[in-house]
């Protein structure tokens, strides 16, 4: 006994079909649809349909083989850019990747349904894996003000009644708050990523832990080691980390191989590493150590977690999430995950994130009088750069299925 799960009137589309996958029937959807998913991987051809009102379930190829298929020509290739969405600032990045060009984000449906009343069970769908159909983020917004109100709440409570041991609490949260936001944000944006809540939790906890430990190993290497110690060396090595403990974590997870599952799950490795790291600026900033005794500075470590915070969407998660969604995107069609390691369309985009973690690493500022707007110009540039490239490849499996009007 199949339970549907509808997905849009069936009054709205010609010939409605269903699809059965684990024990759930889900549709309807019109011919072009079917085409959209098996485009991008969602279902495969041997999944079972069914016409509205029809018992006899048939494999989706029987289905196909007899329905005819929309032709495909220059003029379809050429509609690969979105409507409406001329070449801006960021398209020579198309070159750079050599995907898609991206489509720009619905900021204002994004601000609309954050201030919007949405019941609990629309939040927890966010948690589950298979949502059909793109979702508006929102969720990640009740995240992002719940750590803020927290924090306010814990700093009011610590000037209030003096108990240092708030301390910690205040700066966990400080660390989790907006790392963790960035996650659920990219995981509404990947409606179609198959990680569920309990993969994407052991992504942060181990694949934060794992990409440290292995940053450490590259560090202590003499290949590494040999070199003066700079900050730009953090590029080359912490993105490999990275990769490193996603490729691991991922390694018998058979049925995430699509580009938003890897999107989803590097983003996820990048916020564990995003906390733990600064968590270690925050200690930095707090003791200060000198021969005479330990100094604490409260307003330095508040300084250090407030711009860290502000950052994190641009830098840890955003550039583990490009590079792993490319190796994803490389290995289409693959289950080897070593393979796209060769791909150029892989190198190209790593080289490229490589290069603005370096960047942003780096004291090089942009030609401007004001200080202000030569530090942050640059992150601003950067961290606008490394969207642009995410945005392609989240497109990359929503793409055809946008073409028949159903993601």
């Amino acid at each position: 006994m199949f339970v549907n799960q509808s997905a849009r009137n069936p009054n709205e589309i010609g010939n409605a079909y269903y699809y059965a996958q684990n024990g759930h029937a889900y549709g309807p959807y019109s011919l072009a649809d079917l085409r959209g998913l098996l485009s991008s991987g969602r279902i495969d051809t041997k999944v079972l349909v069914a016409a509205s009102g029809d018992e006899k379930w048939l494999p989706l190829h029987s289905l196909l083989a007899v329905a005819p298929y929309p032709a495909t020509n220059t003029v379809h290739r050429q509609d690969r850019r979105p409507t409406g969405s001329p070449k801006g600032l960021f398209s020579f990045l198309d070159c750079i990747s050599g995907l898609p060009p991206a489509k720009s984000l619905p900021w204002k449906e994004i601000f609309k349904k954050s201030f919007a009343v949405n019941s609990e069970a629309d939040a927890e769908a966010v948690l589950l894996s298979g949502n059909s159909g793109q979702s508006v983020p929102w969720v990640f917004s009740r995240v992002l003000v719940g750590g803020l109100l927290s924090m306010v709440s814990l700093l009011w409570a610590l000037e209030t009644f003096e108990n240092l041991k708030l301390i910690p609490g205040f700066f966990f949260v400080g660390c989790v708050t907006v790392p963790v936001a960035t996650l659920i944000f990219l995981m509404e944006l990947c409606s179609a990523s198959q990680l569920n809540g309990y993969r994407v939790a052991k992504a942060v906890v181990v694949g934060g832990l794992l990409s440290i430990i292995f940053t450490l190993v590259l560090n202590d290497l003499p290949v590494v080691s040999s070199f003066t110690f700079t900050p730009m060396l953090a590029g080359p090595v912490e993105e490999t980390a990275k990769l490193a403990a996603a490729m691991f974590i991922a390694r018998n997870w058979t049925r995430t191989r699509h580009v938003q599952d890897g999107l989803v799950l590097s983003a996820s490795v990048g916020a564990g590493f995003a906390m733990i790291e600064t968590a270690g600026y925050i200690f930095e900033s707090f003791l200060l150590i000198h021969d005479s005794g330990v100094a604490l500075d409260w307003y330095g470590a508040v300084g250090t977690l407030s711009l860290r915070a502000i950052m994190s969407p641009f830098a840890h998660v955003l550039w583990a999430a490009v590079v792993v969604g490319s190796l994803w995107y490389s290995n289409r069609g693959s289950s080897k995950q070593i393979k796209g390691l060769c791909s150029h369309v892989f190198l190209r985009i790593f080289i490229f994130i490589v290069g603005l973690h370096a960047i942003w690493n780096s004291p090089f500022l942009l030609p401007f009088t004001d200080s202000f707007t030569a530090v942050f110009g640059k992150f601003a540039i950067i961290g606008a750069s490394g969207w642009y490239v995410l945005l392609q490849l989240n497109n990359v499996d929503t793409h055809d299925a946008q073409q028949g009007d159903q993601l």
